[in-house]
Order: structure tokens, then sequence, then C-alpha cells
């Protein structure tokens, strides 16, 4: 069993301050691990039946587009529960940020940057020498052009439209989301200590939508609606244990949310096309993700049992949870190698299929490993910061 995600009451940084108490939120590690692996899985499906010639009205080529939807919501719930653990421990304090700017930098370059760039020369090396994926999967290349290498060392290829999927397709997202820390710390937070939560909220809706105005749809690819998602993540921190938490969390039908944004994720999920706008798509996942964490977060402050909070705390979704940055970081380049290799023996699509799925447990183990080795190292103590971290492709 893997910790279990642990924020701190107060942030204030001060060494005379008691040691503050703690909060204890297993289902966070739940919904971090089974979102981790549903991005999995589904890029499994997506990559084998995107070498295959499939009748796009069949039932295996209408498959792609629903597993791009449900794991696309899958990286948007990384970002919602990252906009929570970050805003958390900042709603608990009153506003303030622990050790300032910096600090808070330095606290997640320390948390993100190590493993990425770890998985980003893993990458490097495993496209490099293995020529069935160059043969294969050239689409991943040129991995050596030190333009697309830089990009990718600088978290800026989410915005250059012949960066943002070459070398490992997953990382565009870490990017976004290293971008999304500094508007969460030099715009968000000033607007919240001043006007409130519901301010910051619009604010991050904002920017989150005008990139793709401004720039007419050019950076689309980077999803900077995913701000958006991180200012549902703050509201739901407020809710859950900030100013608004005693006037709603005891009193707001989160079970009934609940079950609307489920079901509204159902029909997004059925009616969305290849072309359909992703920033509606993901408005409704940020309903979804918000709606379950107030829900969950009832629940442990009513002392309600329930079904979906004992799930999510199980063993085994909080395990993935540990490593899920790690499975994350390091899946992309694994699976090309395998999709290569199933192309190369010249195997049927739904052969493939099984193929890459009995796989998939070998995967999981070696990020195990990845994350040992390149993870765990750089990970605060569960015990003064929470577990948060970048989200994956989809």
């Amino acid at each position: 069993m893997s910790q279990a995600t642990t924020i701190p009451v107060d942030s204030s940084g001060s060494s005379e301050t008691p040691k503050p108490a703690r909060i204890h939120l297993d289902f966070l590690d739940g919904i971090r691990g089974l979102a981790a692996l549903v991005v999995v899985f589904s890029h499994v499906f997506v990559l084998t039946l995107r070498h295959n010639t499939v009748d796009p009205q069949s039932f295996l080529g209408r498959v792609p587009t629903v597993l791009f939807t449900v794991g696309h919501a899958s990286v948007a719930f990384f970002i919602v529960l990252s906009g929570y653990c970050l805003m958390l421990p900042v709603s608990r304090s009153g506003g303030v940020l622990s050790g300032g700017l910096l600090g808070f930098l330095k606290r997640r370059s320390r948390r993100i940057l190590p493993p990425y760039f770890a998985a980003l020369v893993f990458s490097v090396l495993l496209l490099q020498f293995l020529p069935t994926i160059r043969l294969y999967l050239p689409e991943y290349y040129p991995v050596l052009d030190w333009k697309i290498i830089v990009s990718h060392a600088l978290l800026i290829h989410n915005v250059l439209e012949n960066h943002v999927y070459k070398i490992n397709g997953a990382h565009w997202s870490v990017a976004t989301e290293w971008q999304i820390y500094f508007v969460f710390a030099l715009m968000l937070l000033p607007v919240y200590r001043r006007f409130g939560i519901a301010a910051s909220v619009v604010l991050a809706g904002i920017i989150g939508v005008a990139p793709h105005f401004l720039f007419r749809g050019r950076v689309d690819a980077a999803c900077f609606q995913y701000v958006s998602l991180f200012g549902f993540g703050m509201l739901a921190a407020e809710i859950g244990h900030g100013r608004l938490a005693a006037k709603y969390l005891s009193k707001a039908p989160f079970g009934r949310a609940l079950i609307a944004a489920a079901i509204l994720s159902v029909i997004n999920v059925a009616l969305r096309g290849p072309e359909r706008n992703a920033i509606v798509s993901d408005a409704i996942t940020g309903f979804l993700a918000t709606a379950l964490i107030a829900y969950c977060t009832s629940c442990l402050q009513a002392g309600t049992k329930s079904r979906i909070v004992a799930f999510l705390s199980s063993p085994v979704p909080m395990a993935l949870g540990a490593f899920s940055y790690s499975l994350y970081l390091v899946h992309d380049p694994l699976l090309y190698a395998c999709v290569a290799f199933t192309l190369k023996m010249g195997l049927s699509a739904g052969t493939q299929v099984l193929a890459l799925c009995a796989c998939v447990p070998l995967l999981v183990l070696v990020a195990y490993g990845f994350h040992l080795i390149f993870e765990k190292p750089f990970m605060t103590s569960a015990r003064s910061t929470p577990k948060t971290h970048g989200n994956s492709q989809a």
C-alpha cells in the first residue's frame, strides 16, 4: 500500500509555529492511480488502431475517439487534483504560500523536473537505439534535432506545433502544468487573497480560454483550458477546507452533483467527435472531478461510509497512485516499442490490442523501477507536503 496523500494544515513555514496537524486523504492517491491506468490502456488502443487500416464507421473505428476522450479526461483529472492539492494548504493557512514564490517554485522543481529529465533522456535513448520504432513509428522523429530537444528541456514544446508530440507524446502536459504553476503563484493567488476564491476561479477561466481565441487555435495542443480546471481544483480545496467549508461542506448535495456530473460525462464521451471543442469537454470533466473530490471530502468529514471512498482508498488504486507520475512519464516510449514490434510481426489490430494489454503489467513494473530510482529520491516526505505531480497525455 502506498503512503496516503498528506497535506499540512498550516503552511506558514515559521520555525516557531507548533508542528501542524495533517490531513490524510487516501482517496486522492486512488483517483490518481486509476487515472494513470486509464491513460495507459487508452494509449494501447489509440496507438494500435492509429497504425492499422480500420473502417472508421466500424466498432473498432469508433474506439479511438471514445478512448481519446476518456484518456484525455483522465489527464484533466490530474490537473484538478493538482489545483486541489496545491491550494489546500493555502486555504488552511488563510492565503499564505509557504516559502513565498521562490520556495514554491523550488519545491515544484524538485518534485517535477528530475524525473521528467530522466524520462526525456530515457525516451531519446530508446527511440534512437531501437530502429524498429524509427521504421514503424516515424512520426516521433527526428529525435536528435537539437531544437526539439531544447524545447523539451525548456518545457515550451507544448506551444510549438512541430515539437509538441515528438520524442514522448505524453510530455506536452508536463509543460502545460509547469506553466500553470506560474499562473497560480503570480496571478491566481494574489487575486484570491484580495477578492476571494470566486474571482480567482473566474480569472482562471478567462486565462484558460483566452489563448484559443487570441492565437486562433494554433496553440490548442497545449490545452491551456487546463488553467480553468486548475481553478476548479482550487475551488474544491476551498469548499473542503477553506473559507467556504463551514458554509457548504455539510450542506451541499455533493452526491447528487456527482451523479449529474457523471451523466454529463457519459453523454460527452458518447457524443464527442474528433473535431469537438475540447474546452467544453474539459469543463464537464472539471465539474466531475470537482464533484468527486468534494463528495469524498464531505464523506470523510462527516464520517459517512461510502463505497466510492472505500474503493478509491483501497490498496491497489493507492499503490498505483504512489508512482503514477513515473508511469505517465515512461509509458509512451515503452508502448512505442511494443506497437512497433507487433506491427513488424504483422498482427491484426485486434491481436495487437490483446498483445499490448498483456504487456501493461510489464510497463507498470518498469515504471515502478523508474520511480524508485528517479522519482522517489526527490519526493518530499508525505508528512510535510502533498504529492502532486504532472499528468499524462491522451
